[in-house]
């Protein structure tokens, strides 16, 4: 909608019966279109039947209206253990699925036609973050747990120290995270901290309350950091290139691409493994600028030849 003038009341009717009133705002002129929320209106349910939108005054152009359920976005829990991009919390709108201190996306470059504030970014490939980040707003998403111990890490950029990020399931309490001072909005950092143990639940709601502000949110991964093959490697001694940490992207290893191209050796990453024959058969990590690797060894002390 758009308007001139603030205040500006339309009533909407279900069969002739009143089921939500609401006010447009001033958006600047009748050329800047708004997204007005309206949560929580009641419909039954019926085939054929007549929705109404009266308007008592003038001073108001609509393009469009649309109901959304509350529910996952794409209609599928995220799974736990597992990564979710943060910008993918749940339909319903404000005070269902999210609240928000600020009225629109200020940021405006996805789910625009919300108040959730949602930057481009590029931290090695393009995406979304959560941004304009500030104390006491809070999103939901609809997860399905899988029983685990596991660790929350998460993707965050900030120009200060402070801030902090916690989560909980069904309203209790799993784990917080410490967001530090990066440097900038465009350096990126994985930071981790310890969550209580995940219970096997469907349908569950994490909640994720963000306390600071002047930090940008990429994605959060609960998982399991741990040494390929379950113990570490043992120094004096040899390292094999593909048998880097298990963890993930950005957590124990980060890749350039989103596949691995040769798909000979642990298939579902997106690190390069190849075979090779260097004196007998064997696996070789082709390496692009930029990308790293990461092992928990178990080290005697001593100064080495490498």
């Amino acid at each position: 909608a758009a308007a001139a003038e603030d205040n500006i009341p339309v009533h909407l009717l279900l069969n002739n019966q009143l089921i939500a009133s609401f006010t447009v705002d001033n958006s600047g002129s009748m050329d800047a279109f708004q997204t007005v929320i309206i949560p929580d209106v009641p419909l039954t349910a019926g085939e054929s039947q007549l929705l109404k939108l009266e308007f008592p005054v003038g001073g108001l152009e609509v393009n469009w209206f649309e109901f959304v359920q509350p529910g996952p976005w794409n209609d599928q829990p995220h799974s736990i253990p597992g990564r979710i991009l943060a910008e993918e919390y749940d339909m319903g709108g404000p005070t269902v699925a999210y609240f928000d201190t600020t009225v629109g996306n200020i940021s405006g470059t996805f789910r625009y036609d919300e108040d959730v504030d949602i930057a481009s970014i590029t931290d090695g490939i393009a995406g979304y973050a959560i941004d304009q980040i500030e104390t006491g707003e809070w999103l939901k998403y609809t997860v399905t747990c899988t029983a685990a111990q596991t660790e929350v890490f998460a993707r965050v950029a900030s120009t200060q120290a402070g801030g902090q990020i916690h989560f909980l399931l069904d309203d209790q309490w799993i784990a917080t995270l410490e967001v530090p001072n990066t440097g900038s909005l465009t350096t990126w950092q994985t930071i981790s901290a310890p969550s209580l143990p995940l219970p096997e639940r469907e349908n569950a709601i994490l909640t994720v309350e963000f306390s600071g502000t002047g930090f940008q949110l990429d994605w959060f991964h609960f998982t399991s950091r741990m040494p390929y093959g379950a113990s570490p490697h043992a120094i004096p001694g040899r390292i094999e290139f593909e048998d880097y940490d298990i963890g993930g992207q950005f957590i124990s290893f980060y890749d350039r691409t989103d596949t691995n191209g040769y798909r000979q050796y642990r298939p579902d990453e997106p690190v390069d493994i190849m075979r090779v024959n260097d004196g007998g058969a064997a696996y070789a990590v082709y390496a692009d600028a930029g990308e790293w690797l990461e092992y928990t060894c178990d080290i005697q002390a001593g100064t080495y030849t490498l």
